[in-house]
């Protein structure tokens, strides 16, 4: 079984504005921690969520066609498609999101060795944060799950 990472780096589409040691910064880049025990409560309902969203757009038999079952060089589902399934289901995208912030604020990502604040956090565009939300369900909370499913 492939180790699952322990950070990644995000790479924003529009430059992030924060202070840091009282000056005005910049960043194009984050990081984002895989949780622990700290956040295990945010985890446990973003994937939660997203094996509900699977659930509610499975067929009579149970399968779920996605986009990563017809692309053969696709080893895991990416973070686009994560997020393309969450928003078809009936989970509360709304909540979800709120779940992911909450994580984030928590020690779970940081710009430039600086923790995440709410204020930075409210700077990001939205395009970014769902795009950010997707690849943090990919490679921290279902990696394994997915590799497993992949395998079956």
């Amino acid at each position: 079984m492939s180790k699952v990472k322990n950070q990644i780096v995000f790479t924003l589409s529009e430059p992030l504005e924060y202070h840091a040691a009282g000056q005005l910064a910049y960043a194009t880049e984050i990081i984002l921690k895989a949780p622990s025990n700290k956040q295990r409560h945010d985890a446990a309902k973003l994937k939660q969520g997203f094996f509900r969203a699977l659930k509610s757009m499975a067929d009579g038999r149970g399968d779920v066609k996605t986009q990563a079952d017809e692309a053969p060089q696709s080893d895991l589902m990416d973070g686009d498609e994560i997020m393309s399934v969450i928003m078809m289901s009936n989970v509360d995208l709304c909540e979800y999101q709120e779940s992911f912030r909450n994580l984030l604020l928590n020690d779970a990502c940081f710009v430039d060795n600086v923790k995440m604040t709410a204020p930075m956090f409210d700077k990001l565009t939205d395009a970014d944060t769902e795009k950010m939300m997707g690849e943090y369900v990919a490679n921290f909370l279902l990696a394994s799950h997915l590799q497993k499913m992949k395998t079956k």
